[in-house]
């Protein structure tokens, strides 16, 4: 059988989310990041992007992404880029 190919809709559709909510949920719970900046057409739209805050992926959503876009399409600038810590000069 054939594994189902990563899409951030295929993410979303498993864990019950819109794809902006996982995409958010993604960039927030990264090592190092934060804070996101969002914006809003609307109030609905902004409560949704709001209860980001709370989601939490599991792993391998979160993993599927990284691993889709990898080799790093920036070459070797990319490549270091992803190892640097926030402290680094």
């Amino acid at each position: 059988m054939r594994s189902r190919r990563w899409t951030p809709r295929t993410v979303a559709s498993d864990n019950s989310v819109t794809p902006t909510q996982t995409a958010l949920s993604r960039v927030v719970n990264r090592p190092g990041v934060t804070s996101a900046i969002v914006g809003a057409r609307n109030l609905e739209e902004l409560a949704g992007k709001l209860a980001t805050a709370d989601l939490r992926l599991d792993p391998d959503s979160v993993k599927a992404p990284d691993a889709a876009s990898y080799p790093n399409p920036y070459g070797a600038f990319g490549s270091a880029q992803l190892d640097r810590t926030p402290n680094d000069p």
